[in-house]
């Protein structure tokens, strides 16, 4: 089944690495590895050129592929801890991030699922800074102390204490890391699969829970903490708009690769479950995307729209910091929704133009905002940009923009069934931006962090890959 496998040995890096090479399978194998005083960077980066040259001939362009993936691999760690990792990540992000552990109503369900997410990013940014990948991991860290000082800069503001989780609700941002040691693991699809069944079983939880409340099967105090309520759409409960969104690309990929009942089945109870969350703006940008992807399926185009949409409403939202004559929720204000963030809005024009370049900082909760503005109902995250702006300051702002151009860029190396669902959960975050910049806030910053520390290890491999030999 197997050709075989070549012993190749560089006596100038004083390791030894075997390979067994599948052509029908187009899969290359890692059966041995030895490794005395070489780092691993300089390793994983001969590897890649002994594979180059060894058979080029004989490699398929998959195969070529798969060799990259090898780029930053570190068997050291064994796959099992990696695997359990995106298990218990992933898990930890849609209870959190949903507002299920409200259900059991414990206080310590939140700082315990954020805990989470803080371990794992000290111990995979630690993973990474030892693999010799110094920036990234500077930059993460840089990323964490901006969120811990917009803490303190709000506390400063107010004179009011913050807790630690106030500035861990913002961590599963920096949850690349993890997600850009298991794109060098060769995890790349493994992630992404994982991704993708715990987002379906939580549209399949969220689904029957609210039928069950539609129709008062359950007792309504078990729901309530998820409820959401205003005049024109009535209760609804609140959900998770990354998961829900690429559970709904998956299946509508799905119907247009092959119609069967099982696709139309999936397609069907994903589209019902949006519609129930009865979020106007979402749905709008969800079915602007699907449109577009039905029509011409050209990533480029739908690229281009969505951060158009993203980059002219945070436009017209920024101006009216500088001519506070403009509020452009007013022309909405005849909506409950759109009078709030009308006001919300006023709030953060006032704010805004007297710490134009920190911003406000993070609160902890609408308490303490309302202590400092009067306005009790004030959340940041409604006013898209401005909101980054108000937590962020400029420099996050700015962050938040280049973050959005990342989260459109497709996951190389992925099955056909996965890259457009992902593709197009990336740019639907980023539209989405224009009014809830989930990119950073729980909804879909675990996604993002997903989509840039698998672009960031794509970015290292081509990389890589352009560097000449040593000799």
């Amino acid at each position: 089944m197997f050709a075989k496998p070549p012993f190749l040995q560089l006596s100038s890096h004083r390791y030894l690495t075997r390979f067994v090479v599948s052509p029908p399978m187009g899969i290359l194998y890692k059966r041995k590895y030895k490794q005395t005083t070489a780092p691993a960077r300089s390793l994983c980066y001969h590897e890649q050129i002994l594979i180059e040259q060894y058979s080029p001939s004989v490699m398929t362009d998959t195969q070529r592929t798969e060799a990259q993936n090898f780029a930053g691999y570190n068997p050291i760690y064994p796959l099992w801890i990696h695997k359990s990792a995106v298990w218990v990540l992933l898990v930890a992000d849609v209870i959190f991030t949903s507002r299920l552990n409200r259900i059991i109503d414990n206080p310590n369900s939140q700082p315990a699922l954020l805990g989470i997410f803080l371990l794992s990013f000290l111990i995979y940014t630690g993973v990474i800074l030892i693999n010799g990948r110094a920036l990234i991991a500077l930059g993460a860290f840089a990323a964490a102390v901006l969120i811990v000082f917009q803490v303190m800069l709000f506390s400063n503001v107010t004179g009011m204490p913050s807790p630690i989780t106030t500035a861990l609700q913002f961590f599963p941002v920096l949850s690349f890391t993890v997600f850009f040691s298991l794109a060098n693991s060769e995890l790349r699809q493994y992630t992404c699969r994982t991704y993708y069944y715990i987002s379906q079983l939580y549209v399949f939880i969220y689904l029957l829970a609210s039928i069950c409340y539609i129709f008062n099967i359950l007792p309504t105090n078990i729901l309530r903490s998820l409820v959401l309520t205003d005049v024109e759409r009535g209760e609804r409960l609140f959900f998770y708009p990354a998961a829900m969104a690429l559970c709904w690309f998956f299946s509508l990929s799905s119907v247009r690769r092959n119609i069967s009942a099982t696709s139309i089945t999936l397609l069907a109870i994903n589209g019902i479950a949006n519609v129930l969350t009865l979020s106007r703006v979402y749905l709008l940008c969800l079915l602007a995307i699907s449109l577009v992807y039905i029509a011409t399926s050209e990533r480029r185009i739908i690229r281009f729209l969505s951060l158009s949409a993203l980059f002219l409403t945070s436009a017209v939202l920024v101006y009216g910091i500088i001519d506070t004559r403009w509020n452009p929720f007013e022309l909405f204000s005849g909506d409950s929704s759109g009078g709030a963030r009308a006001l919300e809005y006023r709030t953060a024009q006032h704010f805004l133009r007297l710490y134009p370049i920190a911003g406000i900082g993070i609160e902890p909760s609408s308490y303490e905002v309302g202590f400092l503005t009067g306005n009790y109902y004030f959340a940041a995250g409604d006013l898209g940009a401005v909101g980054v702006w108000w937590n962020f300051g400029l420099c996050g702002l700015l962050l938040f923009l280049v973050a959005s151009i990342i989260s459109c860029q497709p996951i190389r190396n992925l099955d056909t069934k996965f890259q457009w669902p992902f593709f197009l959960t990336g740019c639907l975050i980023a539209a989405y931006g224009s009014i809830a910049p989930v990119i950073f806030a729980a909804g879909g910053s675990t996604f993002f962090a997903l989509i840039f520390g698998m672009w960031l290890s794509g970015k290292e491999l081509e990389r890589q890959r352009s560097r000449p030999p040593h000799n």
